[in-house]
């Protein structure tokens, strides 16, 4: 709870920026024009590195949240353990090792979040310059602001240095390098490197690539040539140690559906955790499949198909995954934000809006009361548990109108390139 108002004043900021940035649009396409790379750069300083000088120098603090034990097995890691058999970690393998990488230059775990941060600003700008040649750059750099404003982004960058967005990062070079070169190959070889750097739902992406790109066994043998060795690696040291980070699936959370219906319908009791996990990753694969196979039937292009279906696969499992939190959402903010800005009206980008408002309070008080997990209704009577959970459910809300809207973007004309 001690983070809750300083993310709420936070909020507040980010949300009085983002309503100025969205009803001027066009004067701010107009001053930009030409110089639309050098504005890029100062809006960067301006919403990332300035924060962080202020902060972290100027304000003295330390990094808490995620960051702390990320640090602690990045020491673990540069000190040439290894990953799973010595230490924990719920992540790819390589991830402890990467963020390793500036305890080199300055052992603290301040180092770990510029780092974070400085992995967000490059996947923006490889985002920013995908979508200028989709679209325009003053139209690419006007997104940019947006999604830079929302409060979620900020905190999860500047104040919890969270890694999810690492995910994103590997989607978007896998379009531009497909855009580049046309070639699978290359395809499987970003998505292989995914798989051994960002998460193990990052796995969800592969049988979409898979359906929706020609040349499938191209798209094999650049998988197979990063993830053969790095299984064999994982294999030949700790044996069977690298299925640990799939246990993180039975810790219940929040929000999702489950969680809101708890209190009426006990489904953790009556239907059980491990059950739960099953239906949402059931769930998952199949839905991707049929929305994969019947856009291959519909010769959407893959430039299209792929990020879309990639974003729905990661607005489900939010909305089915029992063990799903709110900092989720900076999986697929900077997508939904370069995707649908200039196809959607003013309603999707408030909604976003204040979903992005919700995930940034809803975790804060969760975390606060303990992590609590609402068994029946008088559990959340007390007033701080009712805020929360009403909070929930609008994000759980803002999740299926999100899956609406894709499907409907997904099967339109629009985006089509």
């Amino acid at each position: 709870m001690d983070t809750l108002l300083p993310k709420f004043a936070i909020s507040v900021a980010c949300s009085i920026v983002f309503l100025i940035l969205l009803f001027n649009k066009e004067r701010i396409l107009r001053l930009v024009k030409n110089s639309e790379n050098i504005y890029f750069l100062l809006s960067l300083i301006v919403f990332r590195f300035i924060p962080i000088l202020i902060v972290y120098l100027l304000l003295k603090f330390d990094a808490t949240s995620d960051v702390k034990m990320f640090h602690t097995w990045a020491v673990t890691a540069k000190n040439g353990y290894f990953v799973y058999r010595d230490f924990y970690s719920p992540y790819a393998p390589l991830f402890s090792y990467i963020t390793a990488l500036p305890l080199f230059f300055y052992n603290h775990v301040n180092s770990i979040l510029l780092l974070m941060v400085v992995i967000e600003v490059t996947i923006l700008t490889i985002t920013y310059r995908y979508f200028a040649n989709l679209d325009s750059k003053s139209h690419s750099f006007y997104y940019s602001l947006l999604y830079l404003s929302l409060p979620a982004t900020f905190v999860l960058s500047v104040i919890s240095g969270q890694e999810d967005i690492w995910m994103w990062g590997i989607i978007i070079c896998s379009l531009l390098i497909y855009q580049k070169t046309n070639d699978s190959f290359w395809v499987g070889t970003i998505l292989g490197i995914g798989m051994i750097v960002t998460k193990v739902i990052f796995v969800f992406s592969l049988p979409i690539a898979f359906i929706l790109l020609p040349k499938k066994l191209r798209l094999l043998v650049g998988l197979a040539l990063i993830g053969i060795p790095t299984l064999c690696i994982l294999v030949y040291f700790g044996g069977d140690t690298f299925l640990l980070p799939i246990q993180e699936a039975n810790n219940p959370r929040t929000p999702n559906i489950w969680s809101i219906l708890n209190p009426f319908l006990s489904v953790y009791s009556n239907i059980g955790i491990k059950n739960l996990n099953l239906i949402g990753l059931i769930s998952n694969v199949t839905i991707i499949i049929l929305l994969s196979l019947k856009s291959k039937i519909a010769q959407i292009t893959f430039s299209k198909a792929f990020p879309l279906i990639w974003i729905f696969s990661n607005c489900w499992l939010m909305f089915i995954q029992q063990s799903s939190l709110s900092n989720y959402c900076f999986v697929f903010l900077m997508p939904i934000i370069f995707m649908f800005s200039a196809q959607k009206d003013l309603k999707f980008l408030i909604i976003t809006l204040l979903f992005s408002v919700a995930c940034t309070l809803q975790p804060p008080i969760w975390w606060g009361q303990k992590m609590p997990i609402y068994a029946n209704l008088s559990d959340i009577l007390k007033p701080i548990n009712l805020v929360e959970y009403i909070l929930e459910i609008f994000i759980v809300g803002c999740i299926i109108y999100f899956c609406k809207t894709i499907i409907h973007t997904l099967f339109s004309k629009k985006l089509d390139s």
